[in-house]
């Protein structure tokens, strides 16, 4: 799968898990950028993206992807590898 269908499949996910309207969804974009990503937030978004792809995230890589470019990087990463 190509990094751009992935791109748009998480910032996708973003926006219902959530509910973006105000924010540019960018590679840069961080927890501290988006006020209900806390750690149930982020539980929320990483439960997400594990059912869209269908892959698991090990707790101990989830700490790592504080922005929206490193998760895209490491689910291509995954989808790559199985």
């Amino acid at each position: 799968m190509e990094r751009s269908k992935i791109e748009n499949s998480i910032i996708e996910i973003f926006n219902d898990v959530f509910e973006i309207k105000d924010i540019v969804i960018n590679d840069e974009l961080s927890q501290k950028d988006v006020e209900d990503w806390d750690s149930i937030g982020h539980v929320r978004l990483i439960i997400a993206i594990q059912e869209e792809f269908n892959i698991d995230i090990p707790i101990k890589d989830t700490i790592s992807l504080s922005t929206v470019g490193r998760i895209i990087d490491y689910v291509c990463k995954k989808i790559t590898h199985l």
